[in-house]
């Protein structure tokens, strides 16, 4: 039997000191070995590089301090080029692996030898008192129905925390910042994950993460709505030009597209951008013409004949029924839905 492979956790760091110290006692605490722990502090104001050099000690563990800031993409691409380990996964300053994660997942990207990535479900605590589970599918196939998918289904960076090939990421290369406060970079990176390989999903509740006001997912969900627009709209266009890098034939570059304007007007459930589907059709409208406006020459041809300018022809291609009418039934179904589930919910606090 050939060697186990080396694990590197990348912990990013930046005014983490309530969180950092129990994030790296869970990244030690792993079962799996090899592992080594790489802590980058990105400048931090309070005493956070202290309490990581505490964990120095342990040869495990490497710690740098950066010397200028860099932001949280940078200071993950400075930890990314120094992993060294066959597999690499990157952990939040405050967030929290269960034991067996590693264990879990590097078993499972053991049986998947063509996978770029190995993930698992992600269970929320902290500032909330209700705690949610979020889990992703898993995706295979081609390179394009790969992306198709992960645009479909991944809407938010519940696959960042993957255990991840060093093949792969030598291929993706590593995360991109973005113009809107680097808006949903981490999310935009998985994306190009895709196009290299198929994402296994362990579905287990193996990392959890610490939802609290600090954070930069809650900042961008503390934004207002035209600005939130806005910036799912720059993630949309950033993951559907990466995509059209990709060798495609022209039905895959029209699958792709058309999975796009999906995404960028939010069709499927995506928390907390669901209510772009109820923005007015105006403004819908103008989200798909800012994703079309800027595509390549080659894949204009195949972007979808209903008009990207045409509010009523985006409501008509893209939604089954009238798109007034469904909001209204939308609005309508919301409301009977929290009525209806009053009871069920006083139940289930008993159970």
């Amino acid at each position: 039997m050939g060697s186990r492979p080396g694990v590197s956790i990348c912990v990013p760091v930046y005014n983490g000191a309530p969180f950092v110290a129990e994030t790296l006692v869970a990244a030690l605490n792993q079962t799996y070995e090899p592992l080594t722990v790489l802590v980058s502090d990105d400048g931090s104001g309070d005493e956070s590089l202290a309490i990581c050099r505490s964990f120095a000690a342990d040869s495990r563990v490497l710690v740098w301090r950066q010397p200028a800031r860099l932001g949280w993409v940078a200071n993950c691409n400075w930890l990314l080029a120094r992993a060294e380990s066959e597999l690499v996964c990157i952990v939040s300053h405050d967030d929290l692996a269960e034991p067996e994660m590693i264990s879990r997942l590097v078993r499972a990207l053991s049986e998947v030898p063509d996978a770029a990535l190995a993930f698992c479900d992600v269970a929320t605590f902290g500032r909330w008192r209700r705690r949610r589970v979020w889990r992703r599918v898993a995706i295979d196939g081609t390179p394009a129905e790969r992306v198709r998918r992960f645009m479909a289904t991944h809407f938010d960076g519940t696959a960042f925390h993957a255990l991840i090939r060093h093949t792969a990421l030598d291929t993706a290369g590593g995360l991109r910042g973005n113009e809107i406060a680097d808006f949903a970079a981490d999310v935009s990176w998985l994306g190009r994950l895709a196009a290299v390989g198929s994402f296994v999903r362990v579905p287990e509740s193996l990392y959890r993460k610490r939802r609290h006001y600090a954070s930069a997912s809650q900042r961008w969900g503390d934004w207002d709505d035209e600005r939130r627009a806005d910036a799912w709209a720059l993630h949309c266009r950033e993951l559907l030009h990466d995509a059209l890098e990709l060798s495609l034939a022209p039905d895959e570059q029209e699958a792709l597209v058309r999975a796009a304007i999906r995404r960028v007007l939010a069709i499927e459930p995506v928390r907390p951008f669901g209510y772009i589907r109820d923005l007015p059709l105006a403004r819908q409208a103008a989200l798909v013409a800012s994703l079309l406006a800027t595509l390549p020459e080659s894949a204009r041809a195949v972007i979808p004949a209903h008009g990207a300018d045409d509010p009523q022809a985006i409501g008509e291609a893209y939604w089954s029924v009238p798109p007034e009418s469904l909001r209204r039934a939308r609005q309508l179904a919301r409301r009977l839905s929290t009525r209806a589930m009053r009871p069920l919910r006083r139940l289930r606090s008993h159970i």
